[in-house]
């Protein structure tokens, strides 16, 4: 079973095969901030949305207003 995490010896005779895997490089390395921010964002955002009461804990909590 070949390694795919060690780099090869050589990527050929042409830069363009280095040139285009670094650009593929940078392209991966640029979306790894932009998907962090997108998923703080959610997870923030759902921390602020309340559950929706029922008409029965809508009452209740009116009642509990008034008495103070």
């Amino acid at each position: 079973m070949r390694d795919f995490a060690e780099e090869p010896d050589s990527l050929g005779e042409d830069d363009s095969i280095a040139a285009l895997l670094d650009a593929a490089e940078d392209i991966v390395n640029s979306a790894g901030p932009d998907i962090m921010f997108e998923m703080e964002a959610e997870r923030l955002s759902k921390g602020r949305r309340l559950p929706r009461m029922g008409k029965k804990n809508r009452a209740k909590k009116r009642k509990k207003g008034k008495k103070r």
